[in-house]
Protein backbone atom coordinates (compact mmCIF):
# COMPACT_ATOMS: atom_id res chain seq x y z
CA UNK A 1 0.00 0.00 0.00
CA UNK A 2 1.06 3.37 -0.88
CA UNK A 3 0.73 6.70 1.20
CA UNK A 4 -0.12 10.15 -0.64
CA UNK A 5 0.12 13.34 1.59
CA UNK A 6 2.06 16.62 1.08
CA UNK A 7 4.79 17.63 2.65
CA UNK A 8 3.37 20.23 5.17
CA UNK A 9 3.09 19.56 9.12
CA UNK A 10 -0.37 18.28 9.73
CA UNK A 11 0.48 16.32 6.49
CA UNK A 12 3.33 14.84 7.57
CA UNK A 13 2.32 14.08 10.78
CA UNK A 14 -0.86 12.33 10.04
CA UNK A 15 1.25 10.20 7.22
CA UNK A 16 3.12 8.97 10.30
CA UNK A 17 0.57 8.00 12.01
CA UNK A 18 -1.10 5.67 9.49
CA UNK A 19 2.42 4.25 8.90
CA UNK A 20 2.87 3.79 12.23
CA UNK A 21 -0.22 2.02 12.85
CA UNK A 22 0.08 -0.36 9.12
CA UNK A 23 3.71 -1.47 10.78
CA UNK A 24 2.43 -2.05 14.11
CA UNK A 25 0.07 -4.80 11.90
CA UNK A 26 2.40 -6.31 9.95
CA UNK A 27 1.72 -4.27 7.20
CA UNK A 28 4.50 -2.69 4.53
CA UNK A 29 3.07 0.90 3.72
CA UNK A 30 5.44 2.65 0.94
CA UNK A 31 6.51 6.58 1.09
CA UNK A 32 8.64 8.76 0.38
CA UNK A 33 10.49 8.59 3.19
CA UNK A 34 12.21 5.31 2.57
CA UNK A 35 13.67 6.52 -0.45
CA UNK A 36 17.53 7.04 -0.88
CA UNK A 37 18.77 9.04 -3.60
CA UNK A 38 16.22 7.66 -5.98
CA UNK A 39 16.77 7.55 -9.80
CA UNK A 40 13.56 9.15 -10.97
CA UNK A 41 10.58 9.95 -8.12
CA UNK A 42 8.36 10.21 -10.60
CA UNK A 43 8.68 6.34 -11.77
CA UNK A 44 9.10 5.24 -8.53
CA UNK A 45 5.63 6.79 -8.50
CA UNK A 46 4.24 5.69 -10.81
CA UNK A 47 4.80 2.17 -10.12
CA UNK A 48 3.95 2.14 -6.40
CA UNK A 49 0.51 3.48 -7.15
CA UNK A 50 -0.53 1.84 -10.11
CA UNK A 51 -0.77 -1.50 -8.19
CA UNK A 52 -1.32 -0.71 -4.80
CA UNK A 53 -3.66 0.31 -2.05
CA UNK A 54 -3.48 4.11 -1.61
CA UNK A 55 -3.91 6.04 1.26
CA UNK A 56 -4.93 9.33 0.53
CA UNK A 57 -3.87 11.70 3.81
CA UNK A 58 -6.02 14.49 3.22
CA UNK A 59 -5.37 18.44 4.57
CA UNK A 60 -5.74 21.76 3.92
CA UNK A 61 -3.13 21.56 1.56
CA UNK A 62 -3.14 18.19 -0.34
CA UNK A 63 -6.92 19.32 -0.89
CA UNK A 64 -5.83 22.80 -2.56
CA UNK A 65 -2.93 21.12 -4.65
CA UNK A 66 -4.76 18.11 -5.53
CA UNK A 67 -6.56 19.12 -8.63
CA UNK A 68 -4.64 22.41 -9.28
CA UNK A 69 -2.98 21.48 -12.57
CA UNK A 70 -0.21 24.10 -12.91
CA UNK A 71 0.74 25.15 -9.88
CA UNK A 72 4.62 25.83 -9.33
CA UNK A 73 4.50 24.07 -6.14
CA UNK A 74 3.93 20.68 -4.83
CA UNK A 75 4.27 19.10 -8.20
CA UNK A 76 4.53 15.60 -6.75
CA UNK A 77 0.88 15.85 -5.53
CA UNK A 78 -0.13 16.73 -8.71
CA UNK A 79 0.92 13.75 -10.20
CA UNK A 80 -0.22 11.57 -7.58
CA UNK A 81 -3.46 12.54 -8.12
CA UNK A 82 -3.34 11.89 -11.97
CA UNK A 83 -2.59 8.32 -11.03
CA UNK A 84 -4.73 8.98 -8.18
CA UNK A 85 -8.16 9.50 -10.66
CA UNK A 86 -6.96 7.24 -13.11
CA UNK A 87 -7.21 4.35 -10.71
CA UNK A 88 -10.50 5.54 -9.77
CA UNK A 89 -11.66 5.62 -13.26
CA UNK A 90 -10.59 1.95 -13.50
CA UNK A 91 -12.75 0.96 -10.93
CA UNK A 92 -16.43 0.42 -10.87
CA UNK A 93 -17.14 -1.41 -7.41
CA UNK A 94 -17.14 1.20 -4.17
CA UNK A 95 -16.85 -1.41 -1.60
CA UNK A 96 -14.13 -2.31 -2.88
CA UNK A 97 -12.25 1.00 -3.89
CA UNK A 98 -8.50 0.55 -3.50
CA UNK A 99 -8.33 4.58 -3.05
CA UNK A 100 -8.85 5.02 1.14
CA UNK A 101 -9.36 8.98 2.01
CA UNK A 102 -8.23 9.23 5.69
CA UNK A 103 -8.41 12.99 7.38
CA UNK A 104 -8.67 13.87 11.35
CA UNK A 105 -11.80 14.40 12.95
CA UNK A 106 -12.10 17.63 12.55
CA UNK A 107 -11.86 17.43 8.77
CA UNK A 108 -14.58 19.01 6.70
CA UNK A 109 -16.06 16.66 3.80
CA UNK A 110 -17.11 19.71 2.09
CA UNK A 111 -13.38 20.33 1.32
CA UNK A 112 -12.73 17.17 -0.32
CA UNK A 113 -11.62 17.40 -4.09
CA UNK A 114 -14.67 16.29 -6.44
CA UNK A 115 -13.53 13.32 -7.50
CA UNK A 116 -12.65 11.82 -3.69
CA UNK A 117 -16.05 12.71 -2.29
CA UNK A 118 -18.29 9.71 -3.32
CA UNK A 119 -15.96 7.71 -0.89
CA UNK A 120 -15.86 7.56 2.95
CA UNK A 121 -13.28 9.37 4.66
CA UNK A 122 -11.94 7.51 7.56
CA UNK A 123 -11.52 9.70 10.52
CA UNK A 124 -7.92 9.27 12.48
CA UNK A 125 -7.40 10.59 15.42
CA UNK A 126 -3.53 11.73 16.00
CA UNK A 127 -2.89 11.20 19.51
CA UNK A 128 -5.63 7.83 20.05
CA UNK A 129 -6.98 4.72 18.66
CA UNK A 130 -10.24 6.47 17.36
CA UNK A 131 -10.97 5.37 13.69
CA UNK A 132 -7.57 2.88 13.76
CA UNK A 133 -9.16 -0.84 13.42
CA UNK A 134 -11.75 0.87 10.77
CA UNK A 135 -8.55 1.95 8.93
CA UNK A 136 -7.01 -1.40 9.13
CA UNK A 137 -10.01 -3.16 8.02
CA UNK A 138 -10.62 -1.17 4.72
CA UNK A 139 -7.30 -1.73 4.56
CA UNK A 140 -7.43 -5.23 4.61
CA UNK A 141 -10.87 -5.44 2.59
CA UNK A 142 -9.27 -3.94 -0.31
CA UNK A 143 -6.17 -5.95 -0.31
CA UNK A 144 -8.31 -9.61 -0.10
CA UNK A 145 -11.24 -8.11 -2.48
CA UNK A 146 -9.84 -5.52 -5.00
CA UNK A 147 -7.40 -6.36 -8.02
CA UNK A 148 -4.69 -4.19 -5.77
CA UNK A 149 -3.84 -7.40 -4.23
CA UNK A 150 -0.46 -7.92 -5.87
CA UNK A 151 -0.92 -12.04 -5.57
CA UNK A 152 -4.74 -11.07 -7.49
CA UNK A 153 -2.80 -8.96 -9.68
CA UNK A 154 -0.07 -10.96 -10.67
CA UNK A 155 -2.69 -13.80 -11.32
CA UNK A 156 -5.20 -12.05 -13.26
CA UNK A 157 -2.83 -10.69 -16.27
CA UNK A 158 -4.01 -13.39 -18.39
CA UNK A 159 -7.78 -12.43 -17.87
CA UNK A 160 -9.18 -10.78 -20.84
CA UNK A 161 -10.11 -6.87 -20.31
CA UNK A 162 -13.60 -7.09 -22.05
CA UNK A 163 -16.16 -5.57 -19.82
CA UNK A 164 -18.35 -8.89 -20.45
CA UNK A 165 -15.78 -11.09 -18.79
CA UNK A 166 -17.54 -14.10 -16.23
CA UNK A 167 -14.79 -13.24 -13.90
CA UNK A 168 -15.26 -9.14 -13.84
CA UNK A 169 -18.91 -9.81 -13.82
CA UNK A 170 -18.97 -12.45 -11.17
CA UNK A 171 -16.55 -9.92 -9.10
CA UNK A 172 -18.93 -6.47 -9.36
CA UNK A 173 -22.25 -8.05 -8.79
CA UNK A 174 -24.19 -8.17 -5.56
CA UNK A 175 -24.43 -11.72 -4.02
CA UNK A 176 -28.66 -11.06 -4.00
CA UNK A 177 -28.61 -10.07 -7.17
CA UNK A 178 -31.58 -12.15 -9.05
CA UNK A 179 -29.43 -13.09 -12.09
CA UNK A 180 -26.10 -13.86 -9.62
CA UNK A 181 -26.84 -17.47 -9.10
CA UNK A 182 -27.10 -18.32 -13.24
CA UNK A 183 -24.02 -15.89 -13.43
CA UNK A 184 -21.98 -18.65 -11.47
CA UNK A 185 -23.53 -21.44 -13.46
CA UNK A 186 -22.41 -20.36 -16.77
CA UNK A 187 -18.92 -19.36 -15.21
CA UNK A 188 -18.55 -22.77 -13.72
CA UNK A 189 -19.34 -24.57 -16.89
CA UNK A 190 -17.13 -22.50 -18.88
CA UNK A 191 -14.36 -23.41 -16.57
CA UNK A 192 -11.13 -24.36 -18.37
CA UNK A 193 -13.10 -24.22 -21.95
CA UNK A 194 -13.50 -20.60 -21.74
CA UNK A 195 -10.78 -17.86 -21.30
CA UNK A 196 -12.86 -15.32 -20.01
CA UNK A 197 -13.74 -18.14 -17.06
CA UNK A 198 -11.14 -18.59 -14.14
CA UNK A 199 -10.60 -20.23 -11.02
CA UNK A 200 -9.24 -16.94 -9.81
CA UNK A 201 -12.99 -15.77 -9.37
CA UNK A 202 -13.60 -18.59 -6.84
CA UNK A 203 -14.07 -16.16 -3.97
CA UNK A 204 -16.52 -14.24 -5.58
CA UNK A 205 -18.36 -17.17 -6.79
CA UNK A 206 -18.41 -18.17 -3.42
CA UNK A 207 -20.36 -15.58 -1.76
CA UNK A 208 -22.71 -15.81 -4.36
CA UNK A 209 -23.25 -19.95 -3.96
CA UNK A 210 -23.50 -19.61 -0.48
CA UNK A 211 -26.10 -16.58 -0.61
CA UNK A 212 -28.46 -19.53 -2.82
CA UNK A 213 -27.14 -22.30 -1.11
CA UNK A 214 -26.80 -24.41 -3.78
CA UNK A 215 -24.92 -27.44 -2.27
CA UNK A 216 -24.38 -29.67 -5.82
CA UNK A 217 -23.07 -26.10 -7.43
CA UNK A 218 -20.77 -25.78 -4.88
CA UNK A 219 -19.33 -29.16 -5.33
CA UNK A 220 -18.54 -28.77 -9.05
CA UNK A 221 -17.19 -25.51 -8.87
CA UNK A 222 -14.46 -26.33 -6.26
CA UNK A 223 -13.69 -29.28 -7.53
CA UNK A 224 -13.34 -27.97 -10.80
CA UNK A 225 -11.27 -25.04 -9.61
CA UNK A 226 -9.23 -27.55 -7.45
CA UNK A 227 -7.99 -29.22 -11.02
CA UNK A 228 -7.15 -26.63 -12.86
CA UNK A 229 -5.24 -23.80 -10.26
CA UNK A 230 -1.80 -23.83 -11.05
CA UNK A 231 0.78 -25.18 -8.52
CA UNK A 232 3.14 -21.65 -7.93
CA UNK A 233 2.58 -19.88 -5.07
CA UNK A 234 -0.19 -17.92 -5.48
CA UNK A 235 -2.46 -20.72 -7.12
CA UNK A 236 -1.18 -23.11 -3.49
CA UNK A 237 -3.01 -20.02 -1.82
CA UNK A 238 -5.77 -20.33 -3.53
CA UNK A 239 -5.86 -23.90 -3.76
CA UNK A 240 -5.85 -23.68 0.43
CA UNK A 241 -8.55 -21.23 0.29
CA UNK A 242 -10.72 -23.67 -1.86
CA UNK A 243 -9.89 -26.42 0.04
CA UNK A 244 -11.41 -24.72 3.25
CA UNK A 245 -14.09 -22.32 2.05
CA UNK A 246 -15.51 -24.53 -1.07
CA UNK A 247 -14.99 -28.71 -0.77
CA UNK A 248 -15.32 -28.17 3.36
CA UNK A 249 -18.20 -26.19 3.02
CA UNK A 250 -20.15 -28.38 0.77
CA UNK A 251 -19.05 -31.56 2.91
CA UNK A 252 -20.58 -30.42 5.59
CA UNK A 253 -23.50 -29.40 4.07
CA UNK A 254 -23.67 -33.27 2.53
CA UNK A 255 -23.01 -34.91 6.30
CA UNK A 256 -19.83 -36.23 5.60
CA UNK A 257 -17.84 -34.57 8.26
CA UNK A 258 -14.78 -36.40 8.31
CA UNK A 259 -14.18 -36.18 4.40
CA UNK A 260 -14.74 -32.42 5.36
CA UNK A 261 -12.15 -32.64 8.41
CA UNK A 262 -9.63 -33.88 5.62
CA UNK A 263 -10.19 -31.43 3.69
CA UNK A 264 -9.87 -28.76 6.14
CA UNK A 265 -7.24 -29.95 7.53
CA UNK A 266 -5.25 -30.24 4.44
CA UNK A 267 -6.31 -26.38 3.39
CA UNK A 268 -4.80 -25.26 6.81
CA UNK A 269 -1.72 -27.21 6.65
CA UNK A 270 -1.08 -25.68 3.32
CA UNK A 271 -1.83 -22.07 4.01
CA UNK A 272 0.15 -22.80 7.56
CA UNK A 273 3.59 -23.44 4.86
CA UNK A 274 2.76 -20.45 3.18
CA UNK A 275 3.03 -17.96 6.12
CA UNK A 276 -1.00 -17.23 5.57
CA UNK A 277 -2.52 -16.79 8.99
CA UNK A 278 -5.55 -15.60 8.09
CA UNK A 279 -6.51 -18.51 6.05
CA UNK A 280 -4.87 -20.80 8.85
CA UNK A 281 -7.16 -18.95 11.10
CA UNK A 282 -10.45 -19.80 9.53
CA UNK A 283 -9.41 -22.92 8.55
CA UNK A 284 -8.91 -23.77 12.60
CA UNK A 285 -12.79 -22.44 12.39
CA UNK A 286 -14.38 -24.73 10.55
CA UNK A 287 -12.19 -27.97 11.98
CA UNK A 288 -13.91 -26.52 14.89
CA UNK A 289 -17.19 -26.58 13.51
CA UNK A 290 -16.78 -30.34 11.64
CA UNK A 291 -15.24 -31.60 15.26
CA UNK A 292 -18.65 -30.40 16.68
CA UNK A 293 -20.90 -31.87 14.60
CA UNK A 294 -18.98 -35.38 14.86
CA UNK A 295 -19.42 -34.87 19.04
CA UNK A 296 -23.09 -34.28 18.62
CA UNK A 297 -22.73 -37.65 16.81
CA UNK A 298 -20.15 -39.37 19.07
CA UNK A 299 -20.41 -41.21 22.12
CA UNK A 300 -18.15 -41.56 25.24
CA UNK A 301 -14.36 -40.92 24.85
CA UNK A 302 -14.27 -40.10 21.36
CA UNK A 303 -17.40 -37.61 22.31
CA UNK A 304 -15.10 -35.98 24.51
CA UNK A 305 -11.86 -36.28 22.69
CA UNK A 306 -13.88 -33.94 19.77
CA UNK A 307 -15.38 -31.72 22.14
CA UNK A 308 -11.69 -30.51 23.45
CA UNK A 309 -10.37 -30.27 20.19
CA UNK A 310 -13.21 -28.49 19.02
CA UNK A 311 -12.71 -25.78 21.87
CA UNK A 312 -8.63 -25.51 21.53
CA UNK A 313 -9.32 -24.65 17.81
CA UNK A 314 -12.19 -22.40 18.39
CA UNK A 315 -10.13 -20.45 20.78
CA UNK A 316 -6.91 -20.18 18.49
CA UNK A 317 -8.53 -18.74 15.77
CA UNK A 318 -10.29 -16.23 18.30
CA UNK A 319 -7.15 -15.20 19.05
CA UNK A 320 -5.60 -14.66 15.76
CA UNK A 321 -8.34 -12.52 14.71
CA UNK A 322 -8.25 -10.70 17.33
CA UNK A 323 -5.35 -10.12 17.26
CA UNK A 324 -5.77 -9.40 13.81
CA UNK A 325 -8.52 -7.05 14.24
CA UNK A 326 -10.05 -6.79 17.49
CA UNK A 327 -13.35 -5.62 16.44
CA UNK A 328 -13.65 -7.25 12.63
CA UNK A 329 -16.05 -9.80 11.75
CA UNK A 330 -13.78 -12.88 12.11
CA UNK A 331 -13.73 -12.17 15.42
CA UNK A 332 -17.44 -12.44 15.95
CA UNK A 333 -17.91 -15.25 13.71
CA UNK A 334 -15.13 -17.07 15.91
CA UNK A 335 -17.07 -16.15 19.44
CA UNK A 336 -19.96 -17.82 17.99
CA UNK A 337 -18.36 -21.10 17.06
CA UNK A 338 -16.86 -21.26 20.00
CA UNK A 339 -20.15 -21.02 22.04
CA UNK A 340 -21.84 -23.93 19.79
CA UNK A 341 -19.25 -25.96 21.02
CA UNK A 342 -19.73 -24.88 24.85
CA UNK A 343 -23.38 -25.60 24.38
CA UNK A 344 -22.77 -29.00 23.04
CA UNK A 345 -20.31 -29.74 25.75
CA UNK A 346 -22.75 -28.61 28.44
CA UNK A 347 -25.72 -31.20 26.56
CA UNK A 348 -22.93 -33.90 26.94
CA UNK A 349 -23.34 -33.54 31.27
CA UNK A 350 -20.40 -30.78 31.82
CA UNK A 351 -21.09 -28.10 34.44
CA UNK A 352 -23.49 -25.78 33.66
CA UNK A 353 -21.09 -23.11 34.18
CA UNK A 354 -20.90 -23.91 30.36
CA UNK A 355 -23.94 -22.97 29.41
CA UNK A 356 -23.48 -19.46 30.74
CA UNK A 357 -19.98 -18.91 29.03
CA UNK A 358 -21.88 -20.02 25.56
CA UNK A 359 -24.26 -17.12 26.72
CA UNK A 360 -21.80 -14.52 27.31
CA UNK A 361 -19.87 -15.34 23.80
CA UNK A 362 -23.00 -15.36 22.09
CA UNK A 363 -24.14 -12.21 23.32
CA UNK A 364 -20.99 -10.66 22.60
CA UNK A 365 -21.12 -12.15 18.90
CA UNK A 366 -24.54 -10.65 18.39
CA UNK A 367 -23.04 -7.20 19.11
CA UNK A 368 -20.24 -7.47 17.01
CA UNK A 369 -21.58 -8.56 14.15
CA UNK A 370 -24.69 -5.60 14.12
CA UNK A 371 -27.89 -4.83 12.77
CA UNK A 372 -27.05 -5.81 9.35
CA UNK A 373 -29.33 -7.72 7.51
CA UNK A 374 -27.11 -10.79 7.48
CA UNK A 375 -26.49 -14.71 7.54
CA UNK A 376 -23.82 -14.38 10.30
CA UNK A 377 -26.58 -12.26 12.36
CA UNK A 378 -29.11 -14.40 12.07
CA UNK A 379 -26.99 -17.66 13.13
CA UNK A 380 -26.19 -15.71 15.89
CA UNK A 381 -29.34 -15.11 17.04
CA UNK A 382 -30.78 -18.60 16.57
CA UNK A 383 -27.55 -19.63 18.92
CA UNK A 384 -28.84 -17.19 21.64
CA UNK A 385 -32.37 -18.78 21.37
CA UNK A 386 -31.04 -22.25 21.40
CA UNK A 387 -28.72 -21.56 24.52
CA UNK A 388 -31.71 -19.57 26.15
CA UNK A 389 -34.26 -22.76 25.62
CA UNK A 390 -31.04 -24.51 27.72
CA UNK A 391 -31.34 -22.16 30.01
CA UNK A 392 -34.99 -22.31 30.41
CA UNK A 393 -35.86 -18.14 29.62
CA UNK A 394 -38.19 -19.80 27.22
CA UNK A 395 -39.73 -16.29 26.95
CA UNK A 396 -36.85 -14.94 25.76
CA UNK A 397 -35.89 -17.44 23.56
CA UNK A 398 -39.64 -17.26 22.25
CA UNK A 399 -39.26 -13.44 21.34
CA UNK A 400 -35.69 -14.03 19.82
CA UNK A 401 -37.36 -17.00 17.34
CA UNK A 402 -40.51 -15.23 16.51
CA UNK A 403 -38.31 -12.10 15.49
CA UNK A 404 -36.08 -14.39 13.44
CA UNK A 405 -38.95 -16.00 11.80
CA UNK A 406 -40.74 -12.51 10.71
CA UNK A 407 -37.70 -11.16 9.07
CA UNK A 408 -36.73 -14.60 7.54
CA UNK A 409 -40.24 -15.57 6.25
CA UNK A 410 -40.25 -13.33 3.17
CA UNK A 411 -37.17 -13.76 2.45
CA UNK A 412 -37.06 -17.46 2.39
CA UNK A 413 -38.70 -17.94 -1.22
CA UNK A 414 -35.40 -16.04 -3.01
CA UNK A 415 -32.61 -17.40 -1.14
CA UNK A 416 -31.73 -21.06 -0.14
CA UNK A 417 -29.58 -19.48 2.36
CA UNK A 418 -32.54 -17.61 3.59
CA UNK A 419 -34.51 -20.65 3.80
CA UNK A 420 -32.11 -22.49 5.52
CA UNK A 421 -32.07 -19.97 8.39
CA UNK A 422 -35.74 -20.18 8.72
CA UNK A 423 -35.96 -23.96 8.82
CA UNK A 424 -33.35 -23.93 11.47
CA UNK A 425 -35.39 -21.41 13.69
CA UNK A 426 -38.61 -23.16 13.10
CA UNK A 427 -36.82 -26.57 13.92
CA UNK A 428 -35.53 -24.64 16.82
CA UNK A 429 -39.00 -23.60 18.46
CA UNK A 430 -40.50 -26.61 18.12
CA UNK A 431 -37.39 -27.97 20.38
CA UNK A 432 -38.32 -24.90 22.41
CA UNK A 433 -41.94 -25.98 22.51
CA UNK A 434 -41.04 -29.59 23.65
CA UNK A 435 -39.02 -28.14 26.41
CA UNK A 436 -41.63 -25.65 27.91
CA UNK A 437 -44.02 -28.61 27.88
CA UNK A 438 -46.13 -26.92 25.53
CA UNK A 439 -47.93 -28.45 22.16
CA UNK A 440 -45.34 -28.37 19.70
CA UNK A 441 -46.37 -26.97 16.35
CA UNK A 442 -47.11 -29.66 13.77
CA UNK A 443 -46.91 -26.76 10.83
CA UNK A 444 -43.48 -25.58 12.23
CA UNK A 445 -41.53 -29.22 12.16
CA UNK A 446 -43.50 -30.15 8.52
CA UNK A 447 -42.08 -26.72 6.78
CA UNK A 448 -38.84 -27.43 8.23
CA UNK A 449 -38.42 -31.08 7.18
CA UNK A 450 -39.55 -29.88 3.94
CA UNK A 451 -37.06 -27.15 3.64
CA UNK A 452 -34.10 -28.86 4.82
CA UNK A 453 -35.14 -31.71 2.20
CA UNK A 454 -35.12 -29.71 -0.60
CA UNK A 455 -32.01 -27.79 0.06
CA UNK A 456 -30.48 -31.26 0.72
CA UNK A 457 -29.36 -31.78 4.23
CA UNK A 458 -29.61 -35.32 5.69
CA UNK A 459 -28.71 -34.49 8.69
CA UNK A 460 -31.29 -31.97 9.71
CA UNK A 461 -34.24 -33.73 7.58
CA UNK A 462 -33.40 -36.54 10.53
CA UNK A 463 -33.46 -34.56 13.74
CA UNK A 464 -37.07 -33.22 11.98
CA UNK A 465 -37.97 -36.96 11.60
CA UNK A 466 -36.82 -37.77 15.39
CA UNK A 467 -39.17 -34.74 16.54
CA UNK A 468 -42.24 -35.96 14.50
CA UNK A 469 -41.43 -39.59 16.13
CA UNK A 470 -41.27 -37.72 20.05
CA UNK A 471 -44.10 -35.89 19.41
CA UNK A 472 -46.66 -38.32 18.30
CA UNK A 473 -47.15 -39.30 21.98
CA UNK A 474 -46.50 -42.78 21.19
CA UNK A 475 -43.18 -43.09 22.66
CA UNK A 476 -43.53 -42.29 26.55
CA UNK A 477 -41.67 -39.44 27.51
CA UNK A 478 -39.39 -41.25 29.94
CA UNK A 479 -37.88 -43.19 26.83
CA UNK A 480 -37.67 -40.35 24.40
CA UNK A 481 -34.97 -38.75 26.89
CA UNK A 482 -33.78 -41.76 27.69
CA UNK A 483 -33.08 -42.71 23.33
CA UNK A 484 -31.43 -39.38 22.85
CA UNK A 485 -29.30 -39.67 25.46
CA UNK A 486 -28.22 -43.09 24.63
CA UNK A 487 -27.95 -41.55 20.69
CA UNK A 488 -26.60 -38.60 20.24
CA UNK A 489 -27.16 -38.76 16.15
CA UNK A 490 -30.88 -38.27 15.24
CA UNK A 491 -30.81 -39.99 12.20
CA UNK A 492 -29.67 -43.55 14.67
CA UNK A 493 -32.65 -42.12 16.70
CA UNK A 494 -35.02 -42.87 13.78
CA UNK A 495 -33.99 -46.17 13.06
CA UNK A 496 -34.55 -47.43 16.48
CA UNK A 497 -37.85 -46.00 16.56
CA UNK A 498 -38.28 -47.57 13.26
CA UNK A 499 -37.21 -51.18 14.76
CA UNK A 500 -39.36 -50.56 17.74
CA UNK A 501 -42.24 -50.06 15.18
CA UNK A 502 -41.45 -52.95 13.34
CA UNK A 503 -40.97 -55.00 16.45
CA UNK A 504 -44.78 -53.49 17.74
CA UNK A 505 -46.64 -54.44 15.01
CA UNK A 506 -44.61 -58.10 14.14
CA UNK A 507 -44.69 -59.13 17.43
CA UNK A 508 -47.75 -57.22 19.13
CA UNK A 509 -45.89 -55.64 22.24
CA UNK A 510 -46.97 -52.18 22.45
CA UNK A 511 -44.52 -50.94 25.52
CA UNK A 512 -40.91 -52.09 25.92
CA UNK A 513 -39.18 -51.89 29.49
CA UNK A 514 -36.03 -49.32 29.99
CA UNK A 515 -33.92 -52.73 29.13
CA UNK A 516 -35.25 -53.89 26.07
CA UNK A 517 -35.00 -50.24 25.00
CA UNK A 518 -31.33 -50.32 25.90
CA UNK A 519 -31.01 -53.97 24.06
CA UNK A 520 -32.73 -52.35 20.91
CA UNK A 521 -30.76 -49.17 20.75
CA UNK A 522 -27.31 -51.62 21.37
CA UNK A 523 -28.39 -54.03 18.58
CA UNK A 524 -29.34 -50.90 16.02
CA UNK A 525 -25.69 -49.46 16.82
CA UNK A 526 -23.65 -52.84 16.18
CA UNK A 527 -25.91 -52.85 12.59
CA UNK A 528 -23.99 -49.34 12.13
CA UNK A 529 -20.94 -50.00 13.16
CA UNK A 530 -21.14 -53.48 10.83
Amino acid sequence: MAISYIHEPLGERLAKRVVRLLEANRMSPKWDRQLQNPTSLPQWMGSVLEHSIIICVLSPKYVKYFCCEGAPEHRGVQFEARLIVQRLYGHDHSDRCPVIPVATPDFSIDDMPFILKPLRVTRLAENSDAGANELLARVRDAARNSSTNPRSAKARLPMPKESHSLDVMLETVSPTAPLAHDLVRRWCKSLGEDERATPWAFPAAESIIKAVGDVELMRHAAERCLELVEPHEDGQRLRAEILISGRTWYLRAQNEHNRAAWSAREGVDLAESLGDEVLVARGKRALAKIHRRLAERAWGPCRREHLGVAVQLARESLTTFERIDPHGDEVALCRSTLAKVLSVRFGSGWRRSLLRWAEAHAARAAGEIGPDPRRARYDVEILRAEIATGRRKFTEAARILDGVVAELTPRAATSGSCEELLARALLARVVLGRKANRLPSDRDLREAQEAFTRLGLPGPVAECRWLAHASARALPAGIVRQVERWCPDPALRVRVAQAWEHERQIGGRRRLSGRDWQALVSRIRRQEEG
